[in-house]
């Protein structure tokens, strides 16, 4: 039918309730049939039908919570109906590709905050594909005819008022067929309200464009086409606005509304509603999901990282604490971890010279107070030994927990020492006695224990070392008879040194996580993710539009903190420093992933936070970063390999520590297992949005 039989059927009487059953798709914009729509048990559509023609404007009035907002997003296909059908310009929904011919305003603003009016215009005018001279062609009329002169101003610092004025503007930017406008005029005063009227009212003069509109002011709908009464899921009434007044016998559309809704509680009343749910309508919404393609138009992902590099050029204090982040993480397990405890506690009961410390003197073979040479050697270590007089008083110490350990040195220790060492083999108890040390410690710190055990076995060997040079004996002769024979004995790495091979990727990984998080957590909570991809951009563009983004900024995080870990902290790298740049943005990736991952999961933030920190632990934990994964249990070394940041962890001490190349298989298997992990969540994160309910 054409257009202008199409503005002749808007004027033509015609009962609410009674739709012909056969309609020409061609003359109208919208028709709607039988349809169904529930949220588990409530139901939102009830045996709905509508009929929209070409080139007019259609009113659409209904209270709050009446599925006004649910009906026009299942038009634009955001939404899918449990049974009925849906034409919108001809085709039918959800299959139809009619985003460059519809323009869409939904009651949310849905527009970012940081970009302003003139860049919101241009992403979205890219995203359609529009040519750059034609967007600021239309920014310079919208923005004119809809009062919005302080172009440059960001959303978010504009009034609620202008920002509807914005999103209004975005619907009109691409001049298309069919405007569909939810509560369009909310917060614009009278006059420019008018303005708006007046000009939807010259956009449907010729019959090309047709526009759908909710509005909370129900007399303004006097000026439109046809107007559509909706109430509890229903359409109780469609016809002009005058035969509708004159039907009722009314002076307002409100008083309509009022009589219309007492007919229908009264017809309720008379007949008990029943609405049976069809057959497999559960889930018709997953499988028109499954049937929608895995599309990237290059229009979109150009629009769509221009819009995220905006974001991070317009937030760089944020970008800033990205990069500062990692290495402030990296400064503090630097200094905290691995490092010799000193300046510690330890009670001396030295029983040959009495309660005081000892001067230092030079070390001979015929020293009459040798226990003041080994407590010499001993305050190297940078301890803080307190003095005692009795062996008891010490021993009280360490169990108050003022000490960690008491030593006690016999009162008779320089000539039992001598005895023993010149003549070691006819030593008698009473030598072997006095020249032995006793000590008493806490064992309760077991890694302080350990260490002091450690410890006085090498202060005493260092001692005994330069007591044996200075009577002119062999060194040979009193050392412990084991050969040691090393490989990279040279580089003098200590616990950091084995622990920042995981902590570097595992830092990367867990910032990256966080930023990726923080990211789509903007977009969802900005509502602008509804809008765009109302605009024709899917979930995969988006997602990898912010991998691509997220990848870039990753790199200066990398080379902060390897400035850092090694010319700063010089922790060992003998490798190559390629390799080890490349390793940690794989690692990088991953987070990026895997945060992306999280947040198509997870829309809550603080879920997304306690899956992070547990992650965090999980990999410290499992993947061998503070410890070695043979001492760990035996059931879960078997499956550690498998964790993310395990094999990446002994790819990276083999680059650092050994200097190995990249075609060893302790190395590049490393590297495949990064990239097998970030091609997993990637792929569960495209399956996740694929299946999501919308």
């Amino acid at each position: 039918m054409p257009a202008d039989s199409a503005l002749t059927r808007l004027d033509e009487p015609k009962n609410a309730i009674e739709i012909e059953p056969d309609v020409d798709l061609a003359s109208n914009a919208v028709v709607v049939r039988g349809a169904f729509k529930s949220y588990g048990s409530f139901k939102v559509l009830r045996d709905f039908n509508m009929t929209v023609p070409r080139g007019g404007i259609y009113g659409l009035l209904g209270a709050s919570g009446c599925g006004k907002t649910t009906l026009l997003e299942c038009l634009i296909g955001r939404k899918r109906l449990n049974s009925g059908d849906i034409y919108v310009l001809g085709q039918k929904i959800p299959d139809a590709q009619n985003e460059q011919r519809i323009g869409y305003m939904p009651q949310k603003i849905g527009l970012y905050g940081d970009l302003t009016v003139e860049e919101t215009l241009l992403f979205f005018g890219r995203v359609i594909e529009m040519k750059d001279a034609k967007i600021k062609e239309r920014t310079e009329y919208l923005t004119e005819l809809l009062d919005l002169r302080r172009r440059n101003v960001r959303l978010k610092h504009m009034s609620g008022g202008q920002q509807r004025r914005v999103s209004l503007a975005v619907a009109f930017l691409h001049e298309p067929e069919l405007l569909i406008l939810d509560e369009p005029t909310v917060g614009v005063d009278t006059v420019l309200r008018q303005l708006i009227w007046d000009h939807f009212l010259d956009l449907v003069h010729n019959g090309t464009v047709t526009v759908i509109i909710t509005t909370h002011y129900i007399e303004e709908t006097l000026q439109a086409n046809l107007v559509g009464i909706m109430r509890k899921g229903c359409l109780i009434a469609e016809d002009t606005p005058k035969r509708l007044l004159r039907e009722h016998e009314a002076s307002s559309l409100e008083m309509v509304f009022l009589k219309l809704s007492v007919l229908q509680n009264q017809a309720q009343r008379r007949t008990s509603e029943r609405v049976v749910e069809p057959l497999g309508s559960r889930f018709a919404s997953k499988i028109d999901k499954a049937q929608r393609g895995w599309s990237l138009r290059g229009s979109h992902m150009r629009a769509l990282i221009w819009k995220n590099a905006i974001w991070f050029r317009k937030n760089w204090r944020t970008f800033a604490r990205a990069l500062v982040l990692p290495v402030v993480m990296l400064s503090i397990y630097c200094a905290a971890i691995g490092h010799n405890p000193v300046e510690f506690p330890i009670s001396v009961v030295n029983l040959e010279t009495g309660p005081r410390n000892c001067s230092e003197h030079e070390l001979r073979c015929d020293d009459p107070q040798l226990s003041c040479a080994f407590l010499n050697v001993l305050s190297r270590r940078k301890l803080v030994m307190k003095f005692y007089a009795s062996e008891d008083v010490a021993m009280e110490t360490v169990q108050k927990g003022e000490s960690y350990a008491s030593l006690t040195i016999k009162a008779n220790y320089s000539k039992a020492i001598a005895e023993r060492v010149s003549d070691w083999n006819r030593a008698t108890d009473a030598q072997i006695d006095g020249a032995t040390i006793d000590v008493f410690r806490d064992v309760s710190n077991s890694y302080m224990s350990l260490y002091m055990q450690v410890m006085l076995y090498q202060t005493f060997e260092t001692f005994l070392y330069e007591y044996a040079q200075s009577c002119g004996l062999r060194k040979d002769l009193v050392k412990v008879p084991l050969r040691w024979g090393s490989l990279y004995e040279w580089m003098d790495t200590d616990f950091t040194d084995f622990t920042i091979p995981g902590a570097l990727p595992l830092i990367v990984f867990t910032i990256s996580i966080l930023l990726t998080a923080l990211a789509m957590y903007v977009e969802r909570n900005e509502a602008g993710l509804e809008r765009i991809l109302v605009a024709g951009i899917n979930k995969i563009e988006l997602i990898l539009s912010h991998i691509i983004v997220e990848a870039v900024a990753l790199l200066p995080q990398i080379v902060f903190m390897m400035v850092f870990a090694f010319l700063v902290f010089n922790m060992t790298i003998k490798g190559s420093v390629v390799l080890t740049a490349i390793l940690l943005y794989l690692a990088g990736i991953l987070g990026i992933c895997y945060g992306m991952f999280l947040s198509c999961a997870f829309k809550s933030q603080i879920a997304i936070a306690l899956v992070t920190t547990g992650t965090y632990f999980i990999m410290v934990f499992t993947c061998g970063i503070v410890w070695p994964i043979q001492g760990m249990h035996p059931l879960l070394k078997k499956f550690s390999p498998y964790f993310p940041l395990t094999l990446p962890t002994d790819s990276l001490r083999n680059i650092l520590h050994r200097n190995w190349d990249f075609f060893r298989p302790e190395v590049y298997v490393g590297f495949l297992s990064l990239g097998a992990w970030s091609l997993i969540f990637l792929l569960l994160s495209l399956i996740v949005i694929r299946i999501q309910r919308e």
